[in-house]
């Protein structure tokens, strides 16, 4: 058994976008026991468990009773189109699992349960990790630590990687625009920001700055740790601070995920980690539907996804046929065939020796023949740049920058190309610097 706490960085943002944090303060994890072998991992969804070789642990949607699995080996033959039609899928021959894609976290026989950590005896006769009553997996979309492939575009409905909880008061919570993770309040979900002017944990805004910028009041109860303060205004009233930086939200900010205060002199996001940094081939592009990230030309650049539902729909088993051991009728489907799928669908090709973040941005590999996901490790080809393990692709019929006329192309049911939402990489950072605006 171990016991631990660990520190997860917020950058509270005097920082270039893509760079390291100039100032920073540290968010504490909840001490938690947890069993032999199973590890901590740094993602852009936070820290989070991982079996000890360092992969992601998930939890999945459809197990939705605590203690059981309902991820088998079994092979699944029909499923279920978007107007819950049932269907036979294709290769008959070469059927994915979910067992085989999503391998359970298995506990040995001398495992014993610990804290929230708990055995299930499946009827396989495996034994797995479970958390919270929640059956435990891994990922075969990745392939090193730290990665959390399995929440691309195609996956993050059905899973949810296993965060190591952090300390944080009942009034705020963590956010996430893309792969931006911001500080919350947790009635409204808008975004919280810090301002420059404050100055030894006490907070300067008063009268009509207070107007536009709005104190995250703490009770008077407000208990203070983990770097959680509630200092005292000037009206008596008690304010969040989090190490000392009072937190506050934006008078225009609306919805979840607004950040209308970004930009505002002296005044930043409360991003929990710099944003990772995108390689020089990639651009931000504001598009008529928001930031999209591109080709250096300003091409939008698309990922394939691809899930087959079960005939129970969304309460059943996804699995997908996108992942890079197999070939699937729907890389073709909605092309033709794979010479004309080729001429439409064109990898972004990286230079020899050209190297991403890891997390968000990578080198894979792509078979000699075309197919729209990576090759399996190890497999000569061609090195192209990938989203979160995902090749990224260029659509022949885009001929100037801002175009979307290859955005979801497809049917969900069986694959679908996507392009790739952007939001978030001009936060504490002017728009017209950081994101070229479409012509309208």
């Amino acid at each position: 058994m171990k016991r631990s706490v660990l520190f997860a960085t917020i950058s509270l943002l005097s920082a270039t976008l893509l760079g390291n944090a100039a100032s920073a303060a540290e968010l504490q994890l909840k001490e938690e026991p947890r069993p032999q072998g199973i590890t901590l991992q740094n993602t852009i969804d936070g820290v989070v468990y991982a079996d000890k070789n360092g992969k992601t642990i998930y939890t999945a949607g459809f197990d939705n009773k605590p203690g059981e699995s309902k991820c088998t080996d079994k092979i699944v033959l029909r499923g279920i189109e978007g107007h819950g039609d049932p269907f036979a899928f294709p290769n008959h021959d070469n059927r994915p699992t979910c067992l085989g894609q999503t391998p359970i976290v298995a506990a040995d026989a001398n495992s014993k349960p610990v804290g929230q950590w708990t055995i299930i005896d499946r009827p396989d006769g495996l034994k797995q990790w479970a958390y919270s009553g929640r059956p435990l997996y891994t990922s075969v979309k990745d392939f090193h630590p730290g990665e959390t492939n399995l929440l691309s575009l195609g996956g993050r409905g059905d899973f949810r990687a296993l965060t190591v909880p952090v300390i944080l008061p009942p009034e705020v919570l963590i956010g996430q625009v893309t792969t931006a993770r911001i500080l919350t309040t947790a009635e409204k979900k808008l975004t919280l920001y810090t301002s420059a002017a404050d100055t030894n944990g006490k907070s300067n805004c008063e009268g009509a700055c207070a107007t536009k910028w709005h104190p995250v009041l703490a009770p008077e109860v407000a208990k203070e740790q983990g770097g959680w303060t509630a200092p005292r205004r000037a009206d008596g009233a008690r304010q969040w601070a989090i190490n000392g930086k009072p937190l506050y939200t934006f008078a225009r900010d609306v919805y979840p995920g607004d950040y209308r205060g970004n930009g505002q002199p002296g005044w930043e996001v409360a991003l929990l980690a710099p944003l990772t940094p995108m390689p020089d081939v990639i651009k931000v592009y504001d598009t008529v539907v928001g930031p999209k990230f591109t080709d250096s030309r300003g091409w939008t650049l698309y990922v394939f996804s691809c899930n087959e539902k079960d005939e129970n729909g969304g309460s059943g088993l996804h699995t997908a046929c996108d992942t890079p051991d197999q070939r699937s009728h729907w890389w073709t489907f909605n092309c033709g065939n794979v010479p004309t799928c080729a001429d439409t669908w064109r990898p972004v090709l990286a230079a020899e020796g050209a190297k991403g973040d890891g997390k968000v941005w990578s080198v894979v590999t792509l078979q000699d023949q075309w197919a729209p996901v990576r090759a399996p490790e190890g497999t000569p080809g061609k090195q192209a740049w990938a989203y979160m393990g995902v090749p990224v692709f260029t659509y022949k019929y885009e001929d100037r920058p801002g175009m979307m006329e290859g955005d979801l192309i497809g049917i969900r049911v069986s694959g679908q190309w996507e392009s790739i939402d952007a939001g978030g990489y001009d936060i504490n950072h002017s728009k017209t610097t950081q994101v070229r605006a479409a012509s309208r």
